[in-house]
């Protein structure tokens, strides 16, 4: 690493040439040598990345994206097609008023598009995690059950288990439900498939 930058003082200059909504994000102590954010109070925020290889060493800056809770991906661009990531480089010796103008011309312009879709896409899947966890809190009322903790993936589970019969009530993100039960008494297989819809005549 070129010894000779501050990466932390030149993200605080970066910020301070980027405007008053822009701020230097919180240090959590590791890698401070190497990284550093820039953020709003939005949460949009940009990762400066010092990369050594191959030389001459340069700054990597990219764009952040808000994190499902439940863990996984980004609620970034998918990287298909068109739907990509930008990420720049500047040599490392350019003052925080040149990195800032390169931030300003080459990464804004499409990354704050592609943050404010990303919210749009983080509202969407929390609007269907609340309903999936409506949905499976009413079924397992109607079964005298509790909801499981969220398997991977975020499914909900309503687990039974009646003595010779058991089975899983799954309900998925999108509100779809898988109901997967074993071992029966004839009489409930028979109550469970007269509730189903029959077949339309061919």
């Amino acid at each position: 690493m070129d010894e000779r930058v501050d990466l932390r003082a030149l993200a605080e200059g970066i910020a301070k040439e980027l405007g008053p909504e822009w701020r230097l994000a919180a240090h959590d102590g590791e890698g401070g040598d190497r990284w550093a954010h820039v953020g709003r109070e939005d949460d949009a925020a940009i990762s400066l990345h010092i990369v050594t290889w191959p030389k001459p060493p340069r700054l990597s800056i990219s764009g952040n994206f808000p994190r499902p809770v439940m863990g996984g991906g980004d609620y970034g661009p998918s990287g298909y097609g068109e739907d990509r990531r930008v990420t720049i480089h500047v040599g490392l010796g350019r003052p925080a008023k040149t990195v800032a103008a390169e931030i300003r011309r080459r990464l804004l312009p499409t990354y704050l598009g592609q943050y404010t879709k990303s919210l749009e896409r983080k509202a969407a899947d929390e609007d269907g995690r609340a309903k999936a966890d409506a949905l499976a809190a009413k079924l397992a009322a109607i079964l005298g059950e509790k909801v499981s903790e969220p398997w991977r993936g975020g499914d909900r589970c309503v687990r039974l288990y009646r003595g010779d019969w058991y089975g899983d009530v799954t309900v998925s993100q999108g509100g779809s439900v898988k109901i997967d039960l074993r071992s029966l008494p004839a009489v409930i297989a028979e109550a469970v498939c007269r509730t189903l819809p029959r077949a339309k005549a061919a």
